[in-house]
C-alpha cells in the first residue's frame, strides 16, 4: 500500500494536483488546478485504504467488532506527531513508535505487554524534546 501510494504521489497528475493543493490552496487554484476534486480523491483514497486496514485487521483478530480498531488510534498519533506532518514523515514516525512498541517492553526489564504504548509515548516525548518539529521537521 505504501509502494501504491509513493507511486500515486510521485508519478501521476493527481499525485502533483494532490502536492501542490497541501503546499498551497489558493496558489493550485489560480493555476487551474481543481482543488474541490483533488481533495474529494484524497478522502476516497484514505476512505480505501482505511478499509482496506479494516479488512486486514478483521482477518488478524478473526472476529469484527464495532470498536476493532480503537487501541491503534494513541500510537497511530503518536507515529504522525513522531514523523511530521506529511506523508513520508508519517511513514517514518510510524516505524519508529512500531520498533518502540516492540522493542521497548524487551529492552527494559520487568515490563509487561501492557506499557507497549506508554513506551511508545515516552520515545515521543524524547524526540519532541529533542526536536519539536519531528524527525522529517516539517
Amino acid at each position: 500500500m505504501m509502494a501504491v501510494l509513493h507511486y500515486l504521489l510521485r508519478a501521476t497528475k493527481l499525485g502533483k494536483a494532490m502536492r501542490a493543493t497541501s503546499d498551497n490552496r489558493d496558489l493550485a487554484m489560480i493555476r487551474g488546478i481543481n482543488t474541490r476534486r483533488v481533495m474529494m480523491a484524497v478522502w476516497i483514497i484514505a476512505g480505501m485504504f482505511a478499509a482496506i486496514a479494516g479488512v486486514l485487521l478483521g482477518f488478524l483478530f478473526s472476529n469484527i467488532t464495532i470498536n476493532l480498531g480503537f487501541f491503534l488510534l494513541l500510537p497511530m498519533f503518536a507515529g504522525v506527531i513522531l514523523g511530521g506532518i506529511s506523508v513520508y514523515g508519517a511513514i517514518l514516525g510510524s516505524y519508529v513508535v512500531g520498533l518502540a512498541m516492540e522493542v521497548g517492553i524487551f529492552a527494559i526489564p520487568g515490563l509487561s505487554a501492557t506499557y507497549r504504548v506508554p513506551v511508545a509515548f515516552v520515545v515521543l516525548l524524547i524526540v519532541l524534546l529533542v526536536k519539536p518539529e519531528g524527525i522529517t521537521g516539517e
